[in-house]
């Protein structure tokens, strides 16, 4: 959204201008941890999500609402290799991941998308063995054991 910084935007700027207009379009909430930062993160999500919605031009057959979550994620590493304060293990990780996902879904989305299957963010390197080691965000790891949220996710599902 528009602020006293950011003058322009996408969804503000061409997403109302599209024509034909898309059917749907997704919005990244991983790089708004202030939107997903609690366990009941509907109260910020949810404006964010309505400005979306009240941006995007109607489109004739397609089912309302079309905006959906692209790609959230919640790492159990930093960037340094250090525990992340947020979400340090698989629990707490399943903790905020299903808190988004049940409001995405709640508010009407018809998805949300974990960022990531298997480890693709081979990142940190351990300097004494030159080993490196994903930072958690991989529903499956590196040696093929599901995590808690893959679990939690299939249990979801098969519901």
């Amino acid at each position: 959204m528009k602020n006293a910084t950011v003058k322009f935007t996408v969804i503000d700027d061409i997403v109302p201008k599209l024509n034909p207009a898309p059917d749907y379009i997704s919005v990244s909430v991983s790089t708004l941890m202030e939107y997903v930062n609690d366990l009941n993160p509907a109260g910020k999500m949810y404006p964010m999500l309505d400005h979306v919605h009240r941006r995007l031009p109607r489109k004739q057959g397609v089912p309302e609402p079309r905006v959906f979550v692209g790609e959230f994620e919640f790492p159990r590493l930093t960037i340094e290799g250090n525990p992340d304060p947020r979400t340090p293990t698989q629990e707490s990780q399943a903790q905020h991941a299903l808190a988004v996902a049940a409001a995405s879904l709640s508010w009407g989305a018809p998805y949300a998308a974990w960022w990531t299957f298997y480890d693709n963010t081979r990142t940190l390197r351990d300097a004494s063995t030159g080993i490196y080691q994903d930072r958690g965000f991989a529903l499956v790891t590196r040696d093929n054991k599901t995590t808690v949220l893959y679990d939690a996710l299939l249990e979801y599902m098969t519901e």
